[in-house]
């Protein structure tokens, strides 16, 4: 067997450039469906746009074209009007079948009673469409390209399997000749035809359109454990199955929300996931959307200029018009509920469920949201903070999974009770210093490192800090951990700004516990929330700390409503 090789291919698509489309793609998908030569309209053949597409979609569509323009317009010269849509038969190329009518070359037309079309090649129709541009057309060129895929021995059997009575028999009147030539440059006869054919890759890469995403070589299970593998190996602790749980969600097609408290590890689980899919997909694009409070559809995607142009932001121009649309794209948005999801998010929510995934720019451009977009968004409960949340309603949650991250830390005090404390604490700084040398080994330290370093190096084990701090770290974290509104806002989040400040104090009991008080009153005293018991339970975990009398002085004021329950003092 011989099959076209790419180099062929290639030439031909040289040559076919800069053609007209009614040799190109109208008169050969004519005869393929049976129009020919006639007297009159009268014996006309049935043919209209439909056919047109059947052969776009069989001989035009290659892989890697963008899933809103899939057809290759072989016939362009330029490559910004490569690539078509499903509407060009109809808006376009009718056009100029019934422009030539109307000027009486080339074509019979005539429309029947049910509404359908007859056509037919005009005596002579050849001369009479002689005058198209770029004429004549080489007949093996349009036989590489409609023919890649077929066994010929060589060039000429190949032409003639393509002017064959079953195939596109352009061989009509005086159509070869005036509109198409024979003629089959010496350099293509000395391309050797291939025992194989053109691979999708190749043709991609012939076509100028994006080559097939490399596949991931593994299953659902393999990829969940080589991420988990990966984000473990960055030192975040996840529950078992949660990686799986977010990329079965995105293979669904939902939307992520990673919902908890801040502190619980929702941005970091972001950025760890962005880096690690980007260790396995390394087309990946990943956009980061920051919300804020009145965050419209114009900040997401866009909007119209006074002069009729868009402005488009970047979720729109790497992901909706992505070069890439058969990559992954992860779109993060950070801060998911602080404007009201539906406002900004609609065009999205509606693509999502739309099987054409269709999304209409500013200024009335149309495109597709890539099948492979992960979207992660991180949330904060609407009930516990009502005053800078908005819920989220149902037709959005209907789109998503609501994946709860956990407060680690309350999960391991309950399973270890005080003894995790002073480890969880460790290991957050053991996070912090890896970080900074890594900084340093890629050669993007900080002028401020150079003063953590040393501090966070002088702290490895639980023998470094003194025996004074880790008693009163327990106190305050027990009194919190030890209540249900602790529970919730109490995160390792928290517990690393307590072992940072730490470290970065000298080596003496009292450095350190002037720290931690520090912490308590700037930082957990405005974090509390419940009734006032919850207050008296941090003073009383405090008493040993330098500056117990400014906490206290803190709590009183936050115990002086005349309800049971704190005042927000921030």
């Amino acid at each position: 067997m011989a099959f076209v090789a790419l180099p062929l291919l290639e030439a031909a698509i040289e040559g076919l450039q800069g053609k007209h489309p009614l040799p190109v793609l109208v008169l050969p998908t004519m005869v393929l469906t049976g129009v020919r030569v006639v007297g009159s309209a009268d014996d006309g053949h049935a043919y209209g746009s439909g056919d047109e597409l059947r052969v776009l979609r069989d001989y035009f569509a290659v892989p890697g074209a963008l899933p809103s323009k899939p057809f290759r317009a072989v016939w362009e010269a330029s490559s910004s009007d490569y690539w078509r849509d499903t509407r060009y038969p109809g808006r376009s190329l009718q056009r100029m079948r019934t422009d030539q009518v109307k000027a009486g070359l080339g074509f019979f037309q005539k429309k029947t009673a049910a509404g359908s079309d007859l056509w037919g090649l005009r005596p002579s129709c050849g001369a009479e469409l002689k005058s198209l541009p770029n004429n004549p057309v080489r007949l093996v060129d349009l036989a590489i390209w409609y023919g890649r895929t077929w066994d010929a021995a060589d060039l000429d059997e190949l032409v003639d399997i393509f002017l064959s009575p079953l195939r596109f028999p352009l061989d009509q009147d005086d159509l070869i000749g005036t509109v198409y030539t024979r003629e089959i440059p010496t350099h293509y006869r000395q391309i050797p035809f291939s025992p194989q054919t053109i691979s999708l890759p190749e043709l991609a890469e012939a076509t100028g359109a994006a080559p097939p995403p490399p596949a991931v070589g593994t299953d659902l299970d393999g990829l969940a454990a080589r991420l988990d593998k990966c984000i473990g190996g960055k030192r975040f602790k996840l529950e078992p199955g949660f990686i799986r749980r977010v990329l079965s969600a995105w293979m669904r097609g939902d939307i992520v929300i990673l919902m908890g408290q801040p502190g619980t590890g929702k941005t970091r689980f972001a950025t760890l996931i962005a880096e690690c899919l980007k260790d396995v997909f390394e087309d990946l694009t990943d956009v980061w959307i920051p919300v804020r409070t009145n965050f419209e559809e114009a900040d997401l995607i866009g909007y119209e200029r006074l002069d009729g142009t868009p402005e488009l932001r970047e979720f729109a121009t790497r992901v909706l018009k992505s070069e890439e649309p058969l990559s992954p794209h992860l779109v993060i948005l950070e801060e998911f509920n602080l404007s009201t999801v539906e406002t900004y998010l609609a065009p999205i929510l509606v693509a999502l469920q739309e099987p054409g995934r269709r999304v209409l720019l500013p200024a009335g451009e149309e495109v597709r949201l890539p099948i492979d977009t992960f979207i992660l968004a991180t949330c904060n409960p609407f009930r516990d903070e009502p005053e800078t949340r908005l819920p989220v309603s149902f037709p959005s949650k209907r789109r998503a999974s609501v994946l709860s991250m956990p407060n680690v830390l309350a999960d391991r005090y309950l399973k270890d009770g005080d003894k995790a404390i002073v480890p969880l604490a460790l290991e957050m700084i053991a996070q912090e210093r890896a970080a900074i040398e890594e900084r340093a080994r890629q050669g993007l330290a900080t002028a401020l490192d150079a003063i953590r370093a040393p501090s966070l190096s002088g702290v490895r084990d639980a023998t470094n800090f003194s025996a004074e701090f880790k008693a009163a770290l327990i106190s305050v974290s027990k009194a919190l951990l030890d209540s249900p509104e602790g529970k919730s806002f109490f995160t390792l989040g928290l517990l690393r700004d307590l072992a940072l400040e730490a470290a970065y104090a000298p080596r003496t009991s009292a450095a350190e516990l002037t720290a931690l008080g520090n912490q308590v009153a700037d930082k957990l005293v405005h974090q509390l929330r419940g009734v006032k018991q919850r207050a008296d339970e941090l003073s009383a975990a405090s008493a040993n700390l330098p500056n117990h009398q400014e906490i206290d002085l803190l709590l009183e004021r936050m115990k002086s409503a005349p309800v049971d329950e704190l005042v927000q003092l921030l």
